[in-house]
């Protein structure tokens, strides 16, 4: 009878503490990196106890010096018949010589044994399509938090599942958030934020991406849960408002900006909430933004060429800023460049393309389009 794991997430602090999960059967076992040293030290010691033993010292051994050394560890286990070892072999032969035969043969051998890691792999190997995803979900359903994480991600993004499921996308970023998984706590806060398939909450919202930030130390970045509290704390969103601590969070991943959070603190040093008001901060923030197609940004230096606020008045790059940002939907972009337009300003004068430009703009809720169309046609 093949041996049961468990595929949860067992955070632990001490490698003794380590050693205690390997032996109660947990697979996925997190520890602070200072102490990985002193794990490995334990490992090599104990590591002839059990197989789990092995294969964890051999899997925590790193690829530059010690390959040789890992692949015999993982070919003893896999010579008795053991699931990871099988699964570590196909590791190898993914990262180390990308021997696609290989690496299919070992991730299906160790997940047909019930291996959750190895049909997590597989699931990735197969690009997660057809036959990958049924792997994924028989894996997620195991409890491995990032395939549980990605089960989500395939519910929740249109262009990955032919379907759009948003209560299975939040029952898998749920599952995924509760095991401490990072990501899934900031689309589980995302989910709240926006009211999609559940009550939208900005105190669940809060608390989900308050965990993420905190817990995000390794992705580098990846996830901009700073962004969403960030807003929360500029708007007064379940938190008392204060630009002090939105600014803070804006810049907290400055080395990972995000246009968005670039949009903001464009926006701080506009009308100098917290900062010391600053045109030429604005304007570089703002132009860092527009780069990366950030639509509110684009129109908004595009107002301040068009009245001169900060930079030389220009029309004509009032009207390039506002063109890209329609090119997104943006209600505003769309009614400013009908303004211009009807005036002629930076363009050759038309009413007709004014009005079409009012008309979209009104077709995406913009009010005063709605107006001035309406006034046009009397």
């Amino acid at each position: 009878m093949a041996k049961k794991y468990i595929y949860t997430t067992k955070y632990v602090h001490t490698p003794e503490e380590y050693l205690q999960a390997i032996k109660d059967g947990y697979c996925v076992i997190e520890i602070p990196s200072d102490q990985i040293d002193a794990l490995l030290v334990i490992l090599e010691k104990n590591k002839y106890e059990s197989d789990d033993i092995l294969y964890e010292y051999g899997n925590r051994l790193s690829f530059g010096g010690h390959l040789e050394e890992k692949e015999n560890i993982f070919n003893i286990l896999a010579k008795r018949n053991n699931p990871r070892g099988i699964f570590g072999l196909g590791v190898i032969a993914e990262d180390d010589f990308f021997d696609l035969d290989a690496i299919e043969k070992y991730y299906r051998q160790a997940a047909e044994m019930g291996y959750a890691p190895a049909q997590y792999f597989l699931a990735s190997f197969l690009d997660f399509k057809n036959e990958g995803l049924d792997w994924l979900l028989k894996a997620a359903d195991a409890g491995l938090a990032e395939a549980q994480y990605y089960a989500a991600i395939h519910y929740y993004k249109p262009d990955l599942s032919e379907h759009r499921d948003l209560s299975k996308a939040f029952y898998w970023f749920k599952r995924a958030a509760d095991q401490d998984f990072d990501m899934a706590q900031h689309y589980t806060g995302l989910m709240y934020f926006n009211g999609e398939h559940v009550e939208q909450s900005y105190e669940e919202a809060f608390n989900w991406f308050m965990k993420a930030y905190l817990n995000d130390f390794c992705h580098n970045g990846m996830m901009h849960s700073n962004y969403y509290i960030g807003v929360m704390y500029y708007h007064g969103y379940y938190v008392k408002q204060s630009y002090e601590l939105a600014y803070e969070y804006f810049i907290a991943r400055e080395k990972f900006l995000w246009p968005k959070e670039s949009y903001y603190l464009g926006l701080m040093y506009f009308y100098g909430h917290h900062v010391e008001k600053s045109y030429e901060n604005a304007v570089k923030y703002f132009d860092y933004a527009c780069r990366k197609n950030d639509d509110k940004a684009q129109v908004f230096l595009g107002m301040m060429y068009y009245s001169g606020t900060g930079v030389s008045q220009s029309y004509i790059k009032a009207y390039g800023y506002w063109k890209e940002a329609a090119k997104h939907d943006n209600a505003d972009a769309e009614y400013y460049l009908a303004l211009l337009y009807l005036k002629g300003q930076g363009v050759e004068k038309s009413k007709d393309y004014a009005i079409k430009l009012l008309n979209e703009a009104s077709q995406n809720g913009h009010q005063e389009a709605k107006q001035l169309l309406n006034k046009i046609k009397k």
